[in-house]
């Protein structure tokens, strides 16, 4: 295999990993606030707390979501190079 291949190849499997990546960090997301929303019996109790407090779970979430964010328009980018000025802003 000549060296352009062999990058080409290397550049789909990390292009894939980082799909498969946004994927699981966006579905993690989404039931954490599910669970804090509809589900808060079944959170377990920190230690020190006096109850279920979904504060943590919502916060949690929130970054989630954002970091899912950042790496879908991270692959994005990498698809559609031309179109770079659309997804920075």
């Amino acid at each position: 295999m000549n060296k352009v291949s062999e990058l080409c190849e290397k550049t789909t499997k990390v292009f894939s990993l980082s799909l498969i990546a946004g994927l699981l960090i966006l579905i993690n997301a989404v039931a954490l606030g599910v669970v804090a929303r509809w589900f808060p019996c079944i959170m377990l109790t920190l230690p020190g707390s006096s109850g279920n407090d979904p504060a943590l779970l919502y916060n949690l979430s929130t970054a989630g979501l954002i970091f899912a964010v950042f790496l879908l328009v991270a692959i994005m980018l990498y698809i559609k190079p031309a179109s770079k000025r659309a997804w920075a802003q």
